[in-house]
């Protein structure tokens, strides 16, 4: 080779060393934004595992709600049920005493009937005192027993009425706590959404840190390439200070790699 094919192949590989020095420090540019990327892939998926911990956590919570006043009605119908069986029966046992009041009022107004027509038999004498004071006895069991009769039918009523509105206020109750668990309903069912979501999220996240991670090997291993097939052409260039003889013909240059997309 003359003297001038020596500083020709010289300046060309120290043109090759400018570009592959400027290659790999566009690759490690290139790393440094995949560390970056991971970085924040990294928070994004700790966050959404963070976020879908908590909505678990909700759920769990509007479920135990929802349980809690799934009982308490499944409670408080049981104890209605209770009393209101209870009042229906004092209800009964009341009507067959009435009844039988009616009854005694009955006999007791028939006795009187008799005792003043026996009275009306004597105008005065032995017979006449005995028999109005069997009169004034038979009255006063008359009254007795309509007194009787007038103040259980007065309870008779005031204890259906009880029933009744008892019976109207278990209604309003029982809707009341029907809509509320209705409401516990719809929390749990919005909760069990957001749990999905977040979980979701969290896969998504998962699989873009995943992407990250993946494209973050492939630039490292491109910067590692590219710093060889700098470090190369240096040495490279560093032989023809070191030695006369001209590089051989057939030596081939490395390739320099390609970043990932």
């Amino acid at each position: 080779m003359d003297s001038g094919g020596q500083p020709l192949l010289r300046d060309g590989v120290s043109m090759e060393l400018q570009h592959a020095r400027l290659t790999s420090l566009d690759a490690k540019r290139h790393l440094r934004r995949s560390r970056g990327v991971i970085l924040r892939a990294q928070r994004q998926a700790e966050w959404a595992h963070d976020e879908n911990l908590k909505e678990v956590q909700r759920l769990q919570d509007s479920k135990s709600i929802l349980k809690k006043k799934e009982k308490e009605l499944a409670q408080w119908r049981k104890e209605h049920a209770e009393r209101l069986k209870a009042m229906r029966e004092e209800l009964v046992e009341r009507r067959k005493e009435l009844k039988r009041t009616e009854q005694q009022l009955v006999r007791a107004k028939e006795r009187l009937i008799r005792v003043r027509k026996q009275l009306a038999r004597f105008k005065s004498g032995e017979h006449y005192e005995q028999w109005h004071r069997l009169e004034s006895e038979a009255l006063n069991a008359y009254e007795r027993r309509l007194k009787q009769v007038k103040k259980q039918k007065r309870a008779a009523k005031e204890l259906k009425s009880k029933l009744r509105m008892r019976k109207d206020d278990a209604d309003w109750l029982d809707q009341g706590l029907k809509e509320e668990i209705q409401q516990a309903q719809e929390l749990v069912d919005k909760d069990m959404r957001q749990v999905r979501a977040t979980h979701s999220l969290w896969q998504h996240s998962r699989e873009e840190l995943d992407k990250a991670k993946e494209h973050y090997w492939k630039a490292s291993a491109v910067s590692h390439q590219r710093d060889a097939a700098a470090n190369a052409f240096k040495h490279r260039l560093d032989s023809f200070a070191t030695t006369t003889e001209p590089p051989m013909p057939n030596m081939t240059l490395p390739d320099v790699p390609r970043l990932p997309a």
